[in-house]
């Protein structure tokens, strides 16, 4: 398994940001490619799946352009939508707060004499529910997996002699 959450990828390309983004969306236009291209500020791309085959766990790749008159540094991060993100996000702090209470209670529970410390159930469920969130997570990227390789591939049309992982 692996701890990374949000898988980066980064390619520098022999052209312009504008050229960049004409060929992404070309390739991206043509039958077969299940991804759509939208161009924000003229620096930030977001490569997502088209409607039709967009699920729950799609991926989507938001690249950022630094670009010199020959040159264009590509770095983005593969991630969920931006709700998915948000509701694991909920998922962390609903475990931290869970133990936060927890951790009170339990205090609360062992400066009081004779008390019975169920504040350590609390946080046995804050661990537990952090494991729930980052297993359905592991899963959700599983299942994400072959559409990130559709990304991927619409990348490596687009720039065939440059199209390599990079951290």
């Amino acid at each position: 398994m692996s701890v990374a959450m949000r898988p980066r990828f980064g390619l520098d390309v022999p052209m312009n940001h504008e050229e960049v983004i004409s060929k992404l969306k070309t390739h991206a236009s043509e039958p077969g490619s299940h991804c759509r291209v939208e161009v924000f500020y003229d620096t930030q791309v977001e490569i997502r799946i088209i409607r039709e085959h967009h699920h729950m766990w799609s991926p989507q790749l938001i690249l950022f352009l630094d670009s010199t008159e020959q040159k264009t540094k590509m770095r983005g991060k593969f991630g969920p939508d931006g709700q998915v993100w948000t509701m694991f996000m909920a998922g962390y702090a609903t475990s931290a707060m869970l133990a936060l209470g927890g951790l009170i209670v339990l205090s609360s529970q062992m400066m009081l004499r004779d008390q019975s410390p169920w504040g350590l159930w609390l946080i046995v469920a804050s661990i537990a529910h952090t494991i729930f969130v980052y297993v359905v997570a592991q899963i959700g990227q599983r299942l994400a997996t072959p559409q990130m390789e559709l990304i991927h591939a619409l990348i490596c049309r687009s720039f065939p002699d440059d199209c390599t992982w990079s951290a």
